[in-house]
């Protein structure tokens, strides 16, 4: 299944640059990374595939213009926040999510076991279960 990550707002090279090299040691790298489409009313309109991920750029004056286009549509689409390399890293979270990779989603929601629950060794997880178990009981 191929997917592209596809910039939507006005983009420079260097940013599209800066992502091949943050996404190249992902385990699923973008077909392709798609930008150019600094506004929905572009012509021709823009055309996006089933599988990309759609990325709005919110620093742009067009971010509002393109939200809407996208909800109209009944589109997904992520929202890169930051500049610079905290921009960056948020759109490779955002992939990482898309293409569903673990290694690259932020360590604050990676899961936190892979065993069986009550080997997880979670405090929070072991306190809600023992909260559930008091109730019913």
């Amino acid at each position: 299944l191929f997917r592209s990550l596809v910039l939507l707002g006005p983009t420079d090279r260097g940013l599209v640059v800066a992502l091949e090299d943050a996404l190249s040691d992902s385990r699923r790298v973008p077909r392709d990374i798609v930008w150019g489409w600094d506004r929905p009313d572009m012509t021709p309109p823009p055309q996006f595939g089933e599988h990309d991920l759609l990325v709005v750029l919110p620093e742009t004056e067009w971010a509002d213009a393109w939200r809407t286009h996208l909800i109209g549509r009944g589109l997904a689409f992520a929202v890169a926040q930051g500049q610079g390399r905290e921009q960056i890293q948020n759109i490779r979270f955002a992939w990482a999510r898309h293409a569903r990779s673990p290694a690259g989603q932020r360590p604050e929601i990676r899961p936190r076991y892979i065993s069986a629950c009550e080997n997880c060794a979670d405090p929070e997880c072991e306190h809600r279960l023992f909260r559930l178990s008091k109730r019913g009981g």
